[in-house]
């Protein structure tokens, strides 16, 4: 009996200490989830142009100004699984983001010499009656989302330098919902998606490792191009009446197929701390840039409205943590 218990001691001490083994030189595996704290810049859609003339002064004053539709910093995640063996190996690594928009519920009034005028998209209101109130209000959900996942294969250039090419899947997603009008009266609904779905495309990249002891620095350096079909969709509901108690009287619906293509740039730099010969962790920075992806047809204001415009790319700033297992 006391063998018994002496055997299964040490044995549990054994399972127990395995992990703070000395660090691994050369981890056939590595496994990593990464929280990432994102931020973007970039593609905040314009959503309203604000003008106003103040006719009691001569000549008469005008004034315009502009809101954007704004997403705040996000916490997302990514993971990936590698193996490397003899200088060659294979990964696959896959990230999302998603974040909801601040919200936007603005109005003005006008006055008997102050004239307020809204101009979201195509849609104009004014207050042409001194008691008119014009409103514009962000609704339901309005939501940018992306996701990326990579397969690819890794080999060794020289020590510390790896190539790798591979194939990388995306999908992008940016929905607008809103409502404009004047108080009481009469107003728009305007409902805006654009889905770029089951995209796919070739990924190439860089990645370099330097390595001292329990330490070690790793940077990356990528692009891709994803192509696929983006289906494009707008509606615009015109009411009387309230958004709460409307009467649709005109609508105007907008939908579309078309062939894409996105570039991706990455570049990542990473601090990793191996605590024991399995174990690790790390913190690091890191942007991507998704090139020319418009926003959801129809949200563009109308040309000749003299209205900023958007900014299609998206710019992703991110802070970085891992946890990794190598064996």
């Amino acid at each position: 009996m006391r063998d018994y218990i002496r055997k299964s001691a040490i044995a549990g001490a054994a399972f127990l200490l395995l992990p703070f083994a000395q660090p691994l030189q050369g981890a056939d595996w590595i496994l990593r989830a990464e929280p990432r704290y994102v931020e973007v810049y970039g593609h905040d859609q314009h959503a309203l142009t604000l003008r106003s003339r103040d006719t009691s002064a001569v000549p008469a004053v005008e004034s315009a100004s502009g809101i954007d539709v704004e997403n705040p910093p996000s916490p997302n995640l990514a993971v990936s699984i590698q193996r490397m063996e003899e200088g060659s190996g294979w990964g696959f690594d896959l990230f999302y983001f998603g974040v909801t928009a601040d919200g936007i519920n603005r109005t003005d009034a006008g006055s008997a010499t102050v004239e307020v005028v809204y101009e979201a998209s195509d849609q104009v209101y004014s207050s042409t009656a001194p008691t008119d109130v014009v409103y514009y209000t962000l609704r339901g959900d309005n939501r940018l989302e992306m996701w990326t996942g990579d397969l690819y294969y890794l080999r060794t250039l020289s020590p510390g330098l790896d190539l790798q090419l591979g194939i990388r899947f995306g999908d992008f997603d940016n929905d607008y919902h809103a409502v404009i009008g004047v108080q009481g009266s009469q107003g728009t609904f305007l409902d805006a998606v654009s889905n770029y779905p089951r995209m796919m495309g070739p990924l190439v990249g860089l990645s370099g490792t330097l390595a001292q002891g329990r330490h070690r620095i790793e940077g990356y350096l990528g692009q891709s191009v994803i192509v696929g079909r983006a289906s494009l969709n707008y509606t615009a509901l015109h009411f009387t009446g309230t958004p709460s108690s409307p009467t649709i009287d005109d609508q105007r619906r907008f939908s579309d197929f078309v062939q894409v293509a996105i570039p991706i740039s990455e570049l990542r730099l990473r601090y990793s701390f191996q605590l024991t010969g399995h174990l690790g962790l790390g913190i690091g920075l890191g942007t991507s840039a998704w090139w020319d992806v418009p926003t959801p047809p129809g949200v563009a204001p109308d040309p000749n409205a003299g209205q900023t415009l958007h900014e299609d790319t998206v710019v992703l700033y991110s802070l970085l943590t891992h946890v990794e297992w190598r064996f």
